[in-house]
């Protein structure tokens, strides 16, 4: 799978050894894919710890979001958030430097940066101030970076040659129908609150599913919650394709769910 060869690569990257030329890690993928989830995994493997020697923290992986006008500010208070800590009200340099400071006393081995795409809300000079702002942090702490995109992103690393050739690509294309698609829909039933059993992994429901959800995981999981409540609903307690037609897709218009 796609997926364990992605978190094999992270785990490569959370290992790296300091040096001057660290590698760096830009995913790319459609909404709802995983994108996110694959991070939560890693962050499982590598769990923060807030109580060594009773007075500070050890925070392997910080995981934070581009704020969605990315501006410097506010993207090192979305650092600061992440970990736990209030916003720096101080000048932009100041908040950079406090920055480096607390990420070097967690002891982070990882920096990831979600929605990266955000960045192409601001306008050239503002892009290219937060490119050199994600290029000094990798800089200053000798860390790997991993940023999280759609396919919009690459526009925006490729008005910076550097930050271009920094970040190795990679993407995270959607699911095909296939048996791993297939274990996925089986994963997912065990988890719905039913009496009867749906046996979404069927050639007829895992078509139908596949279809719906474009094969993310995000639609998957919103389309399967909406079905289950409506199999409650009308006491058929399973999940049948009459109800999955019946699904309103207005509930994808949203993909903040498994990202």
């Amino acid at each position: 799978m796609h997926a364990g060869r992605l978190l094999a690569k992270l785990n490569y990257l959370i290992s790296y050894p300091k040096s001057v030329d660290m590698p760096n890690l830009l995913i790319v993928g459609q909404s709802g894919n995983g994108k996110t989830s694959l991070i939560h995994e890693l962050m499982r493997q590598y769990p923060r710890d807030d109580n060594i020697n009773g007075d500070s923290a050890t925070i392997p992986i910080v995981y934070c979001e581009a704020p969605p006008s990315p501006d410097l500010g506010g993207f090192y208070n979305e650092i600061l958030d992440s970990i736990g800590l209030p916003p720096h009200r101080g000048r932009v340099e100041a908040r950079r430097y406090n920055v480096q400071s607390v990420l070097n006393l967690v002891g982070v081995k990882l920096l990831v940066i979600d929605e990266i795409q955000h960045g192409l809300q601001a306008g050239p000079q503002s892009q290219r101030i937060f490119l050199s702002a994600i290029k000094s942090l990798g800089n200053h702490l000798q860390i790997p970076i991993v940023a999280l995109g759609t396919r919009e992103a690459l526009s925006l690393f490729n008005k910076d040659e550097q930050i271009r050739r920094r970040f190795a690509l990679d993407e995270l294309p959607g699911w095909k129908l296939d048996n791993d698609f297939r274990r996925l829909l089986l994963s997912f039933e065990r988890l719905l609150p039913l009496r009867r059993p749906s046996n979404l992994a069927s050639p007829e429901l895992a078509r139908l599913l596949h279809g719906l959800s474009m094969g993310t995981i995000g639609r998957v999981a919103k389309i399967l919650a909406a079905a289950a409540t409506a199999a409650i609903e009308s006491g058929e307690e399973q999940i049948t394709a009459a109800i999955l037609n019946s699904v309103d897709l207005d509930i994808l218009a949203s993909d903040k769910l498994a990202k």
